[in-house]
C-alpha cells in the first residue's frame, strides 16, 4: 500500500495531527447523533440544561422565599400554611421528575456512546 493510498489518520506526520484529526471525528459523530435526535430528546435535553445551569437555582430560590414569605405573613390565612404541604408535594414531584429527565438524557448518551466504541 502507497501512503496516498493510507487512510487520513495514517497520513499524520505528528501526534498533533493524529489528535486533531481524533478531535474532529469526535465532533462530526456527535453532529450526526444530535441531528438524529427526536423533538423529545430536544425537549429533553432542554430541560436538563436549564435545570442544571445557576438559572434554575435563582429561579428556585426566588419561588421558595416568595411562597415562604408569603404564607409565613399571612400565617394561617396563607394558601399554603407551615410545614408547607402543598409546597413539599410540588417539590417531590418536580424531584421525580428532573430524575426522570436527567436519567432519559444519561441514557441516550450512553447508547450513544456505546455506538461509538
Amino acid at each position: 500500500m502507497t501512503p496516498d493510498q493510507l487512510p487520513p489518520y495514517h497520513q499524520s506526520e505528528t501526534v498533533e495531527d493524529v489528535v486533531q484529526q481524533n478531535i474532529n471525528t469526535i465532533i462530526d459523530l456527535d453532529k450526526a447523533a444530535r441531528a438524529q435526535r427526536t423533538v423529545t430528546d430536544r425537549l429533553v435535553d432542554a430541560i436538563t440544561a436549564f435545570c442544571g445551569s445557576l438559572a434554575f437555582v435563582w429561579v428556585h430560590l426566588g419561588w421558595f422565599g416568595f411562597w415562604i414569605g408569603e404564607n409565613l405573613i399571612r400565617g394561617s390565612a396563607g394558601f399554603d400554611p407551615y410545614p408547607f404541604p402543598l409546597l413539599t408535594l410540588i417539590v417531590s414531584l418536580e424531584a421525580i421528575l428532573l430524575s426522570t429527565f436527567i436519567l432519559i438524557s444519561q441514557n441516550r448518551d450512553a447508547r450513544l456512546s456505546d455506538a461509538i466504541s
